[in-house]
């Protein structure tokens, strides 16, 4: 036990002392300076990050290489290079989820970014290689570099498959596009290009050892559906209409021949002739006495009171007791929302409908596969009011949703899906820790990455695969999201109608 701690106590120095000085080279890099800011002013897009990405690599693979004959306990190599790797891995991944956010916001887009599942076998292999006593130090040396590097690189290459495949599968039509670094082989220039994601060439994201190729992926203009995989855009171009302009007497001569044609046809024809049914001969009227006349009202009266009393029956019965609504709305405009609701989960687009604090519908509005775009007028409009939208992928509130709540001052959001609706109410006062946007996708994602940690290592342990818990990480992110900020937030589930 003395031993094994041992060993453990020297590699965590080793690793923090190659972490110090990794971090002081990556302080002083002046590319990655002007990269930092430029997401920090959400000017940077995935060819910053691919950048990025290379540079933070290239730093890391020197950086072990350098030390790597220096490290000499058991392990030793292994250990730090694999904590330095899953440390680039953290921070690749953190910076793209930040540059997808504000390029998502740019674009309408409200889809979560999606982390990229941590390669544990290349990384341990890339690692291990370094233990390796057949070969002489320099070989280990050059291996600490490429093998590192390149490992590290293709974290960036894993986010942009993980997200283009999600994207797609949303109803996005996504690109792929290989650059080729201008130095490389011919095997980098033959696939090198860009793709409509699906149709790539199946190595676009694989690497060879000291391969400086970028990739990365987009959200194109197109949108697909999902079912179908059908695809549709507006042109870009549109061309342009020009009204026809007619002189006075052009108008006139058109306005002649117009009445011209419609003569005639406000008579019917002359040998048109309506024949008389034998209905509507003259008929005798039909003569009562009192004592018949009262038997016929005393009918009439006991059928109009059933009449009366189904009505009532069915009215209370219109009212189901699973459609709450909104706690404001009448039980006739609860039940229309709930119906509302469940149309709007048939759809395979998102749709809006806005409703007043009574329950009239104010506004409605269709988007697209993901999201639902309303203009800063209409936002205006939305204060203390209530806004439903179906998720046609059945997840939770976005982080754009909570914005949404704040920015509009909204009572209520909804987001409803065939399961059920998801629903956020405005706190009394928001906290000035998230004033905008921004602030609120930071918080947010850092509680989805710690959460996520958490369901990772426990697929791991189970020897799940991480999908059969994202639904889970997003419910209980929305859920201490909301508690932490005094948002109330709760689920209704639909009932089963068939």
């Amino acid at each position: 036990m003395a031993a094994e701690n041992d060993r453990r106590q020297r590699a965590d120095d080793n690793y923090k002392r190659l972490r110090k000085q990794l971090d002081e080279r990556l302080k002083a890099d002046e590319k990655l300076k002007k990269i930092a800011e430029k997401i920090k002013q959400g000017k940077a897009d995935f060819k910053d990050t691919s950048e990025y990405s290379k540079i933070i690599s290239e730093h890391l693979g020197k950086i072990i290489s350098e030390n790597i004959g220096e490290i000499n306990n058991p392990m030793g190599k292994e250990l730090v290079c694999k904590a330095l790797l899953e440390d680039n891995y953290e921070l690749i991944n953190g910076v793209l989820g930040e540059v997808q956010a504000s390029v998502d916001e740019k674009m309408g887009v409200h889809i979560k970014p999606q982390k990229a599942p941590f390669p544990a076998e290349r990384v341990m292999k890339a690692a291990h290689s370094l233990e390796d006593k057949t070969v002489p130090v320099e070989t280990i040396k050059r291996r600490a570099k490429s093998a590192s590097t390149n490992v590290s690189m293709s974290f960036h290459d894993d986010y942009m498959k993980a997200n283009a495949d999600f994207r797609s599968n949303a109803g996005l039509t996504c690109y792929i596009t290989r650059t080729d670094s201008g130095k490389c082989c011919d095997w980098c220039s033959k696939i090198a290009g860009r793709y409509v994601y699906g149709k790539e060439p199946a190595d676009i994201f694989r690497r060879h050892d000291n391969c400086k190729c970028s990739v990365i992926y987009e959200n194109g203009r197109q949108r697909q559906d999902v079912w179908s995989k059908r695809t549709w855009e507006q042109p870009a171009n549109p061309e342009p209409y020009e009204p026809t302009v007619l002189s006075p007497d052009e108008a006139k001569e058109i306005q002649q021949r117009k009445l011209e044609g419609y003569k005639g046809l406000t008579k019917p024809p002359k040998e048109s002739k309506i024949e008389e049914s034998e209905d509507s001969k003259e008929k005798k009227p039909t003569v009562l006495s009192p004592e018949q006349a009262k038997e016929i009202q005393r009918e009439k009266l006991n059928e109009y009171k059933g009449l009366a009393e189904k009505n009532e029956e069915e009215k209370s019965e219109e009212v189901p007791e699973y459609a709450k609504g909104s706690s404001d709305f009448s039980d006739e405009a609860k039940v229309k929302l709930y119906r509302d609701e469940r149309i709007l989960t048939g759809n395979r687009y998102e749709t809006a409908i806005l409703y007043d604090e009574t329950g009239n519908v104010e506004n409605r509005k269709k988007g697209n596969a993901d999201s639902v775009h309303f203009t800063e007028k209409e936002i205006k409009t939305m204060k203390g009011k209530i806004l439903t939208h179906n998720h046609p992928n059945g997840s939770t509130f976005s982080s754009a949703d909570i914005n949404m709540l704040r920015r509009a001052d909204l009572a209520e959001i909804r987001a409803c899906s065939r399961r059920g609706t998801y629903i956020m109410r405005r706190p009394k006062n928001w906290s000035k820790d998230i004033p905008d946007f921004e602030t609120i996708d930071i918080e947010y994602h850092n509680i989805y990455e710690r959460i996520g940690k958490e369901y990772r290592d426990k697929a791991a342990r189970e020897g799940k695969n991480i999908v059969e818990y994202l639904g889970v990480v997003d419910d209980k992110t929305i859920e201490e999201f909301c508690k932490k900020y005094d948002i109330e937030f709760h689920w209704e589930s639909a009932l089963d109608e068939n």
